[in-house]
Parts: structure tokens; sequence; C-alpha cells
């Protein structure tokens, strides 16, 4: 699914009345209940200026990140002012999300319309790819110093399969230098098609899936593999019981 914008957008309580089956994990009121106050508390203050120093061209004082699924853009604005003060750059970050209301929500409370920017993109549209690369252009980059994917792995395998798993983590291991990836354990599965089951609706792929239970073991072994990025840190578990693990390029592909 891609967003028109040209098409009239439904009544925001209407698409959202039942946010526990929200077949994209675009959740009205995400963030009522995953703080995005505490996910920032768990990034680890020493790495960010080690992961520009090799990613950015000579004398550039920006640093460009890349939020894929960024909701409402609660996280976002915090990371924005979190990257500021621990990169000691200028800091631009591009936030993405698959639906048009969390987009204008995004847009409506950015306190930082200068340096960061909202569009309703599907990731998984090849044709966005370009648009992509146009918004790296305006930096003078081929690459993001960051790309943020955090609790989005499981609704891209849901809606996508193993294929289209895999095709998203090829993607953004290209986009980014650094990959910042919180994935969904295989229980948070088996919750959501219970969710999607009560209110009549299913993921058509979820039978066809044959990554499973190791799901969260098969993301970083993909992501390591081929020796282009490592595995620089992982976090304690949040609350909902998952890690946020960092990963540096140190090879080019």
């Amino acid at each position: 699914m891609d967003c028109d914008n040209s098409k009239p957008k439904p009544n925001e309580d209407e698409q959202h009345k039942d946010a526990g089956s929200a077949q994209y994990g675009n959740f009205i009121n995400y963030y009522q209940f995953n703080s995005a106050e505490k996910r920032i508390d768990l990034l680890p203050d020493s790495i960010w200026k080690r992961s520009s120093s090799g990613s950015s061209p000579i004398n550039d004082n920006r640093y460009i990140v890349l939020d894929i699924g960024c909701n409402a853009g609660n996280l976002t604005q915090i990371l924005y002012e979190y990257l500021v003060q621990h990169t000691g750059q200028n800091v631009h970050i591009l936030g993405i999300d698959i639906d048009p209301l969390l987009i204008d929500r995004c847009i409506q409370h950015n306190q930082h319309g200068a340096n960061v920017k909202y569009e309703c993109w599907n990731i998984m549209e090849h044709s966005r790819e370009d648009s992509l690369t146009d918004y790296l252009k305006q930096f003078g980059r081929t690459r993001f110093d960051a790309v943020f994917s955090l609790s989005l792995t499981m609704w891209i395998h849901l809606n996508n399969g193993d294929s289209g798993l895999q095709s998203f983590l090829e993607k953004i291991s290209n986009l980014g230098n650094l990959l910042v990836v919180e994935p969904q354990p295989w229980k948070c599965y088996l919750t959501a098609m219970k969710r999607m089951r009560r209110s009549g609706k299913t993921f058509e792929r979820f039978k066809e899936l044959t990554v499973r239970n190791d799901v969260e073991e098969w993301i970083q072994s993909t992501l390591v593999r081929d020796d282009v990025f490592r595995v620089i840190f992982q976090t304690t578990p949040t609350q909902w019981n998952r890690k946020i693990c960092f990963y540096e390029r140190i090879n080019e592909r």
C-alpha cells in the first residue's frame, strides 16, 4: 500500500477505531503505551560521533538520519534533540510512514521544521528509492549516517513474507552507515494475529512464514553476513522484552 493524498481521507476515529488490529502497525496512539522518552533513554551516548566520522564528506558538519515507520513523530522529535546533543552536528531527519493520518500528525506537531521532514511513503515500494536518493542528493550524500527501524520488522514480515523481510534488510543495509533496529520477537507475531482475528481480518502471508521462533537471530545474522556490518551495541530489553540493536558498516558492498 502506498499513500495517495489525492483521495479523500477517512475519519480518523473510523480508520483507527480498533488500533489493536492495525495491519501495518500504524496505531494512532502508539506512544501512549510505548513511551518515546523511555526508548531514547536506552540509546548509548558514546557511539554517534564514531558512526558519523567515516560517513561524511570532508568538512561536512551534518548528520543525516532516516526514521522508518515514524508513526505520529513523537520519537522522531525527541530523537532529533538527542542527536543534536550527542553528535555535535547539524542533524537532519527524514521520517517516513505508510499512514497519511499519522504523517498529518507529524507535520502538525513538528517543532523542528527546518531540519525534520516527514513524508508518507511505503518503504517497500521500489518507486520510493528514487525519492530517498533525491533527499540524500541535497546533502551530497549517497547514504544516511543512521537508519532507524524501531518495532517495524514484524509488520514488514507479516505483510510481505520472508522474501519481503529479506528485501527490507537489504534495503536498509544499502541506505545507512549505522543501522538501529528493534525487531519484535515471535510472540509479538502471535499477539498481532490474535488481534487481527478478533477484528475479523488476518495476515494472509502468516502461514507461509518459515522464519519464526528464531526471527531475531535471523535478522541479526542477515545483517552481519558478508562482513559488511558488525554489531556494536545492544540495549537491555525494553518493557516489551525487545532489544535495540546497533550495526556499524565496516566494509563497502
